[in-house]
């Protein structure tokens, strides 16, 4: 299966990443994944004028490319201020239309928020409804796994290799959420 994982914060070796790092750790073993990093981030805003699809920056070619190969995408965002990133809300306005379908159409997408404390969960929510409305709304046959992760403190769980520091807890959590996330990707793909 192929797996893409977006970290959706704009800053470098930030604590979204490092959990990408993580998911990628857990699922490379029996999967092909990609992590699209937004350090690398370069959409125009929305109001700053529309992307030409046929002449994306290596970037937004490489998201693209990346998330239409894969059966299974997960989105992560830092929480700022219990919303998503503006890059992550920034990403779903720009490249949602008929011609990025292949980025969405038959998907299963993971969500998950991160935070340098107790939080992690206004993002997930957010996200899940901007996703949502994007799904039905183009008619996408795609839908959001329900087991969601909240990657609270993950400053102190992960590394910056994406390597775990030894909290058995975050540990077992973040391990059920990419292979839960991960057999419903399966399950949908064989048409079950």
């Amino acid at each position: 299966m192929n797996i893409c994982i977006i970290s959706g914060s704009p800053r470098w070796n930030s604590n979204t990443v490092k959990l990408a790092k993580a998911i990628e750790s857990l699922a490379k073993e029996h999967h092909e994944v990609s992590v699209i990093d937004f350090a690398h981030y370069d959409i125009p805003l929305e109001g700053q004028g529309k992307m030409e699809h046929g002449s994306l920056s290596n970037f937004q070619q490489t998201l693209y490319n990346d998330m239409e190969k894969a059966e299974l995408v997960f989105i992560l965002s830092p929480e700022y201020n219990w919303m998503p990133s503006a890059e992550i809300v920034n990403f779903f306005n720009q490249m949602t239309g008929k011609e990025y379908t292949t980025m969405w159409h038959n998907k299963v997408f993971a969500l998950a928020g991160v935070s340098n404390g107790r939080g992690g969960r206004m993002p997930i929510i957010q996200m899940g409804i901007m996703l949502n409305k994007v799904l039905g709304i183009m008619n996408y046959h795609s839908f959001i796994c329900p087991r969601y992760f909240e990657g609270y403190s993950t400053h102190e769980h992960i590394d910056e290799t994406g390597s775990s520091k030894g909290n058995l807890q975050y540990d077992k959590s973040m391990k059920n959420f990419v292979d839960i996330a991960a057999s419903y990707a399966a399950k949908w793909a064989a048409g079950a």
